[in-house]
């Protein structure tokens, strides 16, 4: 039995925490906040006995636990991932994995060095319909990729009632570009078997201001639409374009082009099961749609937790020792997508094409 630790009693609680409850093989001992008096209010309504911290630090490093699971902001994520490393606590974290590439160098090195399992919460590998797209590029239903394009337009940005948060500033990490294009750096490289070589980024900040919780309007200056133009090593392009406030924003559709025809995927808002959709369209003949699910699903079941307890498991099975998923996503690829960031940025600020 994996004696687990969560931190961070926002997303943590509402996605990490119901995933490890819900696995037989996990027991939930500790939980951490920033201090809000969350940790001890998950643990009289969800987890009667756990420890409550009010610092993910003191929880990484507790006796009590075996493995620690983060949902803390990024600016947090690496201290509590270097304690974790130190006190050899195995570690799932969520993206982007800390704010720069040299400390996510760091910490991949030093966590290889201790021989603990590492996680990174690139859940849309464990989407069924993604999953399956992989499946089909993978066998060769459309030979070669040629073009990836990907739209992830959405208007969640847009809502009034939306307060400002870390995710609205950019010295903490926020915004698009490393929030949502990590996932489709991460997925992109899953289909494709292939790194981006060239890359080519610009973003925009559309809504500048956002009232906080004490009403106050506070600046926004992380970017809340980006585009990016990829070249692959094998010569593969990529266009991918992601915005939060993209007014009656059609959901998250990728289209893969390769030289026998094209794979399609579309998730359209609210983003319940039911609104997920997978076509083939071979050259010359009618676009086909294919089955993702194998059998009913409610279709209110938030994906992001049917996706994340997948990894979970993964997760779960590879730190009491059994073998590891090639699915599950490692430090080192989160390295990697920290690369591809990395070179975005240096091309946003020159307004050129930057090698990797």
């Amino acid at each position: 039995m994996l004696r687990i630790g969560v931190v961070g009693m926002g997303y943590g609680a509402r996605i990490h925490l119901p995933a490890y409850l819900a696995n037989k093989d996990v027991t939930v001992t500790g939980l951490a906040d920033a201090g809000s008096g969350r940790a001890d209010q998950q643990i009289v309504e969800a987890v009667p006995g756990a420890r409550a911290f009010s610092n993910g630090n003191e929880l990484a490093s507790w006796s009590g636990i075996d493995a620690i699971s983060i949902a803390a902001p990024a600016t947090h994520q690496a201290d509590i991932v270097r304690s974790a490393i130190k006190h050899g606590k195995h570690v799932l974290c969520e993206k982007p994995f800390g704010s720069s590439l040299k400390q996510i160098s760091a910490l991949t090195e030093a966590a290889k060095i201790s021989g603990i399992t590492t996680a990174l919460n690139y859940q849309f590998r464990y989407d069924a319909g993604i999953k399956r797209m992989a499946n089909l590029i993978s066998n060769g239903e459309i030979g070669r990729i040629l073009h990836i394009k990907v739209s992830w337009l959405v208007d969640s940005g847009l809502h009034s009632n939306r307060l400002w948060s870390w995710r609205d500033e950019e010295a903490a990490a926020g915004g698009v570009l490393l929030d949502w294009c990590s996932h489709v750096i991460d997925y992109t490289r899953m289909f494709l078997r292939d790194s981006v070589s060239k890359i080519l980024c610009s973003t925009r900040v559309m809504t500048l201001s956002r009232l906080d919780q004490r009403g106050e309007a506070r600046a926004v200056t992380a970017p809340d639409s980006c585009t990016l133009h990829c070249t692959f090593s094998g010569g593969a392009v990529g266009e991918f374009l992601v915005s939060r406030v993209e007014p009656g924003g059609h959901g998250h559709r990728i289209d893969i082009y390769g030289e026998k025809g094209r794979i399609s995927f579309h998730h359209r808002p609210p983003f319940t099961a039911d609104k997920k959709h997978l076509w083939i369209c071979l050259s010359g003949e009618r676009e086909i749609e294919i089955k993702i699910y194998e059998s009913s699903l409610d279709s209110k079941i938030d994906d992001r937790l049917s996706a994340f307890s997948l990894l979970a498991e993964d997760f779960v099975v590879a730190g009491s020792g059994g073998p590891r998923s090639c699915l599950l996503p490692k430090f080192s690829d989160g390295e990697y997508v920290w690369r591809v960031l990395d070179a975005a940025l240096s091309s946003i600020k020159t307004g050129q094409e930057v090698p990797l």
